[in-house]
């Protein structure tokens, strides 16, 4: 992740389409917990800079829009889900609405998880 992380620094801005894979994430939706600070903040930014939808999740409402702001700035799409990892449905209930808002485009179809 450390590696990913530092590739994702020298990506070109969202805007640019010259974005290919393995760092290629678009049309895909994640959520990151713990985004609002530290290295959920970078994981949420890596994913955004690979063209995902993110949903920033964090405890911490301040953080988690401060993310989902620097994210919009840079011409991502992200929502906040303030909620603590322990509660799935929460973090769900905001996924699916979000998901609503957007026309269904921010639905997953698939989960990927990290081995930490």
């Amino acid at each position: 992740w450390v590696g990913l992380a530092k590739q994702s620094q020298s990506l070109p801005p969202l805007s640019d389409a010259k974005l290919a894979p393995p760092l290629s994430w678009s049309g895909r939706t994640v959520i990151v917990t713990g985004a609002g600070a530290g290295l959920g903040r970078v994981y949420a930014l890596l994913f955004a800079k690979a063209g995902a939808r993110v949903l920033v999740n964090d405890v911490g409402e301040k953080g988690a829009a401060a993310v989902v702001a620097e994210i919009r700035s840079l011409g991502g799409k992200a929502a906040t889900s303030v909620a603590s990892v322990e509660d799935a449905d929460r973090i769900l209930v905001d996924l699916k609405a979000w998901a609503q808002a957007d026309g269904g485009k921010s639905q997953p179809r698939e989960r990927v998880s990290s081995p930490v």
